[in-house]
């Protein structure tokens, strides 16, 4: 392991002084473990890619600043959970943003079109959205994953690391805040 460590830190320093050969072989040694990170978190084999990608062009873009990187194979994968943090957050905004323009096509759709209740839903489709952004973390990102990517308790729990207790938890706390503020509104 510690001849590991070594090869890693001289490769290190070849990156740093933009030795391309350098980030190759890192590249070779660290594509797999992070892809299959990322797929993890997304289930997505496109996405992953693209995921895994943008990490490795990051890495060679600020490789001047890795000097104060004690390890790079954590450095890595802490990019990579920004990068899935990053792509489920937009999947579940893309994933939100096409039921309301759905929901707003059947509301406006029919003999019975009402422009008030079409008013009134949006309103009430904006506050919602608003609320869910305002709510603390990690119960909104938790709560995102159960509502908008449609995943079980199970399955969120897995890829969060913690008990299904605990998600249970934090959907049920952010119910609760949710319905408060729309009671109030």
């Amino acid at each position: 392991m510690p001849a590991i460590k070594a090869r890693e830190k001289q490769l290190k320093s070849r990156l740093i002084s933009g030795d391309e050969k350098a980030f190759q072989q890192l590249f070779e040694w660290y594509w797999e473990p992070l892809y299959s990170f990322c797929f993890y978190y997304t289930r997505d084999e496109e996405g992953a890619r693209d995921l895994t990608q943008t990490v490795f062009a990051s890495l060679w873009e600020k490789r001047t600043t890795l000097g104060p990187v004690n390890n790079l194979q954590h450095y890595l994968a802490g990019m990579a959970r920004f990068q899935c943090f990053h792509y489920v957050r937009q999947q579940v905004n893309r994933k939100q943003k096409t039921v309301v323009i759905q929901s707003r096509q059947l509301l406006s759709i029919g003999p019975n079109y009402n422009p008030e209740e079409l008013m009134e839903y949006k309103q009430f489709s904006d506050d919602a959205e608003r609320y869910i952004e305002s709510l603390p973390e990690p119960g909104k990102t938790i709560f995102i994953m159960s509502r908008d990517l449609e995943l079980s308790y199970q399955e969120i729990a897995l890829q969060r690391g913690i008990s299904v207790k605990t998600v249970q938890y934090h959907i049920s706390a952010m119910l609760r805040m949710l319905r408060e503020k729309l009671r109030k509104s």
